[in-house]
């Protein structure tokens, strides 16, 4: 999504109920701009469906109760969310938009909308770190002795949670049945504050790439295991198997080449030297390439 003024991220996840039997007849998209001034304005955009439409949105704040009326119009596609409401939410506010056309088709999209320019401290970023593992990084987190933070979501058993600890976090979904496509599944990261009632709230649907039956990721790629990931000083990586002609590669997120070296047996990587921040590991053998995400903090 393009943002104007300042960095900003609004996720409107598919996982929300949509109130209509004709679902399918009628969608919209939301946008939005971080204007100057810190003022949040979403625009409602319709897919399909039959005009002229109404669009009723629903602000909430993230410590809980509505910050905005519900408004209603067959006009305006626009709201504004005054900088007020950003700041007294921790930059994180829960949004709902639904939109009627003239056939009475209704459809309906929520989620939690947070900037960057504001602290949020639930906004996460995700690295899968295995088949069905998701590390959860929180870029701004309270310290211990403020607040705690945890991961919330819903797998086949019902609802699942794990803390959060200095900002960092494991998701782990298993379900009981195989799928090779993975799964999405909706995440949401809540923070508490000690000595008060509020919380913040972010909520993502995320994708989990599934485990094989037999463990492994794929039968054309080159297995291999790297830990510990996150890693701080040393990064171990170990074949399953001796391979023959095949090259390691570490490269930042840009496509920078910072290590090679052939691999036959086990490599130790030193990553003491590079920035904190997020590395793709590449093996090169077989004619493959199988590549791996790696923190470094």
């Amino acid at each position: 999504m393009q943002h104007t003024f300042y960095a900003l991220v609004l996720f409107i996840g598919s996982f929300v109920l949509a109130p209509s039997i004709a679902e399918a007849q009628c969608s919209a998209a939301v946008s939005d701009t971080l204007l100057p001034g810190f003022n949040l304005q979403l625009t409602a955009t319709p897919l399909s469906g039959v005009p002229p439409f109404t669009y009723t949105w629903t602000i909430q704040g993230s410590i809980g109760g509505n910050i905005a009326p519900v408004y209603s119009s067959s006009a305006n596609d626009t709201i504004l969310i005054g900088a007020s409401d950003l700041f007294a939410n921790y930059g994180c506010v829960i949004i709902s938009l639904c939109m009627q056309d003239s056939t009475g088709c209704t459809t309906c999209l929520s989620d939690t909308a947070y900037t960057n320019a504001i602290v949020c401290y639930s906004a996460f970023d995700t690295i899968q770190t295995q088949p069905g593992q998701l590390l959860i990084m929180l870029p701004n987190y309270v310290p211990q002795h403020v607040g705690f933070s945890i991961i919330t979501w819903n797998d086949l058993g019902g609802q699942q949670s794990a803390p959060l600890i200095d900002g960092m976090g494991f998701l782990n979904y298993n379900p009981p049945v195989y799928n090779a496509a993975g799964y999405d599944v909706p995440v949401c990261v809540q923070t508490m504050f000690f000595n008060s009632g509020f919380f913040c709230i972010a909520c993502d649907t995320l994708h989990i790439a599934a485990a094989a039956p037999n463990g492994l990721p794929g039968r054309e790629s080159t297995q291999y295991s790297i830990a510990p990931n996150p890693v701080s000083q040393v990064l171990q990586v170990r074949p399953a198997q001796p391979l023959a002609d095949a090259v390691l590669q570490l490269t930042d997120l840009s496509g920078q080449l910072l290590y090679t070296a052939p691999l036959s047996g086990e490599a130790a990587i030193d990553v003491q030297a590079y920035p904190a921040g997020v590395y793709l590991l590449h093996l090169k053998a077989n004619g493959y390439t199988t590549t791996h995400k790696v923190l470094h903090y």
